[in-house]
């Protein structure tokens, strides 16, 4: 009688992958080339995503520091990037004791400016020179206005 060898699914793609010929493929400089080419493309292209969001964090933690927020009071949600403006970062201001009411501060990568708008009631968002604005409850310094306009 002859025994059969059982050969687990695991085994079979290994047997599969080290079967292939590795150094072959790597002598080919097609291959070679394509491997080099994505790498690089991928180091470029997560090295400009970390540097673009650590400069608009940076700058919109300057602007948030700056406008007159007293301390306890609001909660600083996580910096984000909405699906619909892929060029620009958002951090959200929220009143503790009002969730609904809050402060958009939005930085723009192409013009490199922050943006501040305001939300009533989770309705639509306005900016600061709009009347509505005057109905948040924290509103904006001269210094802050004077930073602002001259960025």
């Amino acid at each position: 009688m002859e025994q059969q060898k059982h050969h687990s699914y695991a085994t079979g793609i290994t047997k599969m992958v080290m079967g292939w010929n590795w150094r072959k493929a790597l002598k080919n400089r097609k291959t070679v080339l394509v491997f080099m080419v994505l790498i690089m493309m991928t180091a470029f292209f997560a090295g400009r995503h970390v540097y673009y969001r650590h400069q608009a964090e940076k700058k919109l933690d300057e602007f948030i520091a700056a406008y007159p927020f007293p301390k306890g009071k609001v909660t600083i949600d996580k910096l984000y990037q909405p699906m619909k403006e892929a060029h620009a970062y958002v951090k959200e201001v929220h009143i503790n004791r009002k969730p609904d009411n809050y402060y958009v501060f939005s930085y723009s990568r192409d013009d490199r400016k922050v943006d501040l708008s305001g939300v009533l009631d989770h309705g639509e968002w306005f900016g600061m020179d709009d009347a509505l604005y005057q109905k948040l409850d924290y509103q904006p310094s001269q210094e802050f206005i004077k930073k602002y306009k001259h960025q």
